[in-house]
């Protein structure tokens, strides 16, 4: 296929002229290559979801020969990853659920940068059991421009899902497999825009593809099961020297009369914070109503532990310490 979607990923009204269909009104259509059928489904229509296979151009990888075939399921309306909640997390995976059973072996997300390693982290908890790959992408140029890193980015995402399995949710980006869980966005212009500081890259790609199998987790022998059940009423609290009582009691108290809460501190060094009894005690009775209460490090590498007292006392009311995870990966 000398033509294919790196060439003519502009919007859906592109894709209708480039395979001259009209536009469809079933939610559901079986696409065929040859003779192997991939059947898209989705919860609502999806002009993406009704066209023929696609297949990746002929692409040596590893010193052999791949071609993947692969079928588009575009939303509509398209969204910035600003804008994207734990709604559309909820809608993305109702939407792997609906195909997981299918001909597919992989999944790929293409996704905005912004809260890319938001969404991967939530979707390594919300989909149970994988035995699949699920993978997220995306540029930091857009595919339009002919400096993209797009369509390399897709090109290397789709040869992973569809020819080995890593059995998590991962990110791809700028030649490194990343775990979803433990990555996050660190650039704003650098096609280095990923970075996973306290675990190993899965796999990188140059002329092989090498995959550090020793850090995979390994295919489930649980069922294969996707939670939607989501709790909105988190808040990400920042520590800076200087910060008043008032405005983290404003937060907590509020969290404090809602269900299924949860406060996340990113706080100095391994863990600490200025010595003050009154927040303590304010942490414990929020920690006593069943609220969540995580300590995370706003240092990139290292981990939050109990080593000084300013840390140690957030524990003894009630916090958890959060050891090395991300931000993104608590909330």
């Amino acid at each position: 296929m000398a033509n294919s979607i790196f060439s003519n990923l502009n919007n859906k009204q592109a894709y209708a002229l480039w395979f001259d269909q009209e536009k469809p009104t079933q939610k559901q259509a079986s696409i065929k290559e040859h003779r192997r059928t991939l059947t898209v489904k989705a919860h609502q229509e999806f002009h993406g979801s009704h066209f023929n296979a696609l297949q990746t151009p002929k692409t040596f990888l590893s010193g052999v020969e791949h071609t993947v075939k692969y079928a588009i399921l575009e939303y509509d309306p398209l969204l910035d990853s600003s804008d994207v909640s734990p709604k559309e997390w909820v809608k993305i995976v109702r939407d792997i659920e609906l195909n997981y059973n299918s001909n597919f072996d992989g999944f790929v997300i293409l996704h905005g940068t912004d809260t890319m390693a938001y969404t991967a982290s939530a979707l390594s908890f919300m989909l149970e059991g994988l035995d699949k790959t699920i993978l997220l992408t995306g540029s930091q140029i857009p595919l339009t421009h002919i400096r993209a890193d797009a369509s390399d980015n897709i090109l290397h995402s789709l040869l992973i899902a569809g020819t080995i399995t890593i059995p998590e949710v991962t990110i791809y980006f700028n030649h490194q497999l990343l775990r979803g869980n433990r990555a996050t966005k660190v650039s704003t212009s650098e096609f280095d825009a990923f970075r996973s500081y306290n675990y190993p890259p899965l796999a990188k790609v140059g002329t092989k593809l090498d995959v550090n199998w020793n850090v995979v987790l390994p295919k489930s022998n649980k069922p294969f099961t996707v939670h939607k059940s989501l709790s909105p009423e988190i808040c990400v609290l920042r520590f800076f020297p200087g910060i008043k009582m008032h405005v983290i009691e404003a937060i907590v108290e509020d969290l404090i009369n809602h269900e299924r809460a949860a406060l996340i501190l990113q706080t100095f060094g391994s863990g600490n914070i200025g010595r003050n009894d009154k927040l303590l005690d304010l942490f414990k009775k929020a920690s006593n109503k069943g609220v969540v209460i995580v300590n995370t490090s706003q240092c990139h590498t290292g981990s939050v532990s109990g080593a000084y007292e300013n840390g140690r006392v957030l524990g003894e009311a009630g916090v958890v310490f959060g050891n090395d995870l991300t931000c993104e990966v608590c909330y």
